[in-house]
C-alpha cells in the first residue's frame, strides 16, 4: 500500500470515501519456476556461452545469480546477457571468492552477497551495459549468457533462479 486518500462529504459525518493506491511489485506474473546450474569451462578468461530459456511472454528483471567458486579462487568476474554481436547487460565484480564460496546478485532486489554478506561495493554495471535493469531475461526467447573468469579453477558454477514472465 502506497498511500489512501480521504475526503469527508460536508454534513455527512457516517461517510468518508477512500482510494488506496498500491505500489506494483512486479508487471508480470510468474509461471514456471527454473534453477538452472551449469558447470562454467575451467581455465581463467575462457568465455562461457550459456542459454537458458524464458518460455513466457514478458521479459524478467528479477533473476538470481549465484556463482560458485571451483577449485581456485575466482578474483573477477563478468556476466553478460547478449545477442551475437550486442551486448545488454553486462555485470562486473572484482574481489576475492575462495574455493566454495559463493556470490549471490540479486537483480530483482539490487543486491550482492558474498557468502550471505554484503559485496555490493565489489560490483559494477560494466562499460557494455545498456539496459534500466541489471539483468533481463527477454520474453519467448532463449536468451545467451556470457560468463568469463579470472581463476575459478575446474567445476565452477553459475546458477539461475528466475520464472516464466507472463502478462
Amino acid at each position: 500500500l502506497k498511500k489512501i486518500d480521504m475526503t469527508r462529504k460536508s454534513g455527512d459525518k457516517f461517510a468518508l470515501d477512500m482510494t488506496f493506491h498500491f505500489l506494483k511489485l512486479s508487471p508480470v506474473w510468474y509461471g514456471t519456476v527454473h534453477a538452472e546450474t551449469r558447470t562454467l569451462t575451467a581455465g581463467s578468461g575462457l568465455l562461457n556461452d550459456l542459454n537458458f530459456a524464458n518460455n513466457g511472454n514478458a521479459y524478467i528483471d528479477n533473476v538470481i545469480i549465484t556463482l560458485t567458486a571451483g577449485s581456485t579462487t575466482i578474483t573477477q568476474a563478468i556476466i553478460q546477457h547478449s545477442t551475437p554481436g550486442t551486448i545488454y547487460n553486462d555485470l562486473l565484480w572484482v574481489g576475492s571468492l575462495t574455493s566454495g564460496q559463493q556470490l549471490v546478485i540479486d537483480c530483482g532486489a539490487f543486491t550482492v552477497k558474498k557468502n550471505g554478506v554484503d559485496d555490493y561495493n565489489n560490483f559494477s554495471l560494466g562499460a557494455l551495459h545498456r539496459e534500466v535493469p541489471w539483468f533481463r531475461l527477454w520474453a519467448s526467447a532463449t536468451n545467451q549468457v556470457r560468463v568469463y573468469l579470472t581463476g575459478g579453477g575446474v567445476n565452477s558454477t553459475i546458477k539461475l533462479d528466475y520464472y516464466d514472465g507472463w502478462k
